[in-house]
């Protein structure tokens, strides 16, 4: 285990020196911009640095909606909510909306204390995928706060 994680950390070295070196920064232009900020974004995320991750998205401009994801998911963990919230909505509009993204709305809903909007979207992603045990206890919990104890059970 001790291995392991002295093979990330060096690897992480390895990665911060090359995100801050100079050559790096030259690598940063026009052409390559999105491809990098992506999986810039995706190194922060992975390493918890939620901030950095927020500011190489935003920075980049692109509305594609992996993008998004990791965006709204950077704004989630870092407690922005309503950020995030408005992220999750767009994407939820899409064709390629998928179960997470419902999910993860239907969660900060919850964490504002919307409840009925968080019931909303977390129904929303039970129908996509009823067979998913975090989604019924999702349910259950959020009927429960909204004291209906008859579908809480369900």
């Amino acid at each position: 285990m001790n291995e392991i994680l002295k093979y990330f950390m060096e690897l992480w070295e390895f990665i911060s020196s090359i995100i801050y070196s100079d050559i790096f920064k030259k690598l940063f232009d026009k052409t390559h911009i999105p491809d990098i900020q992506i999986n810039l974004a995706k190194v922060y995320l992975t390493v918890n640095d939620y901030q950095n991750a927020i500011n190489t998205l935003n920075s980049s401009n692109n509305n594609d909606i992996n993008v998004l994801r990791l965006l709204a998911l950077a704004y989630y963990k870092t407690n922005l909510y309503d950020d995030a919230i408005k992220i999750y909505l767009q994407i939820s509009c899409k064709e390629e909306c998928i179960f997470d993204d419902l999910y993860n709305l239907s969660l900060a809903y919850n964490d504002t204390n919307d409840i009925d909007n968080a019931l909303k979207y977390a129904l929303k992603a039970y129908n996509m995928n009823n067979i998913d045990l975090n989604i019924n206890l999702h349910i259950s919990s959020l009927y429960e706060q909204l004291n209906d104890y008859e579908n809480a059970v369900k």
